[in-house]
């Protein structure tokens, strides 16, 4: 009953990890969005709604706290992989691997979402009045830019569907190592049972042996006691009727 419980209180410490790092992955899009929107580049008009500068350091230091907690939630979670069964504790070690991967992701992201947010920013301050001889190259930029956020936007979908894959292939196998773990402990079972039919089969062969000799020699002895009788009879006869 304490095992139970104890999976139960795993369960929760993952399923609040869960929604932390899916908040923190909502913040990061904030933040990606407020740099693409408010951080300017060249030509671009300098934002006067906030969301570029204290905006995005607040939503950059709620996503840092967030995942902090998420790390704190991922301690716990590891703290009671050892009061689990040993069954459910392949299934619970993949789900904390699993969740620490997205912890070291969204990490390396929300880094990444901080730089490309500090570059738009020095951009969008050095290029607030670009001169008229400078917008055809501006314009190329943007298009460049366009055309590598786009690149880095269909690697990271590639990225997000190969990871997404990997956790399926690993929820499968750790399912069949589930399976074989059950398999192991019926095949065990069964070659117990298998020992203890053997031992009743060879002691039950060794009274049907114990059983044949008392027969053969209750037999004998039949015979012998007839050949007696004849022999006593036969003597009776010699006696009586011959002499």
């Amino acid at each position: 009953m304490a095992k139970v419980e104890m999976s139960k209180l795993f369960l929760n410490f993952e399923e609040e990890c869960a929604s932390t790092l899916r908040s923190v992955s909502r913040r990061i899009s904030e933040i990606t969005s407020s740099s693409e929107n408010g951080g300017g580049g060249f030509g671009a008009a300098p934002s006067s709604s906030g969301s570029s500068g204290p905006g995005r350091a607040r939503l950059i230091a709620d996503a840092e706290a967030q995942l902090r907690g998420a790390k704190k939630k991922l301690s716990q979670m590891e703290s009671e992989l050892s009061s689990i069964d040993a069954k459910d504790r392949v299934v619970c070690q993949a789900k904390l691997r699993r969740h620490r991967a997205d912890l070291v992701n969204l990490t390396r992201d929300l880094q990444r979402a901080k730089r490309e947010g500090e570059r738009s920013s020095l951009f969008g301050a050095r290029n607030s009045s670009p001169s008229r001889q400078n917008r055809s190259d501006t314009g190329d930029f943007h298009m460049s830019a366009a055309r590598a956020t786009e690149t880095l936007r269909t690697t990271g979908d590639r990225v997000h569907a190969s990871r997404q894959l990997v956790n399926e292939s690993e929820e499968i196998g750790v399912n069949i190592m589930g399976n074989m773990h059950e398999q192991r402990e019926t095949l065990l079972s069964a070659q117990q049972k298998v020992k203890e039919t053997s031992n009743l089969a060879s002691e039950a062969g060794a009274v049907l042996k114990r059983m044949a000799w008392r027969a053969l020699y209750n037999q004998c002895l039949l015979y012998g006691i007839i050949i007696l009788l004849v022999v006593c009879i036969g003597l009776v006869l010699y006696f009586m009727y011959i002499k």
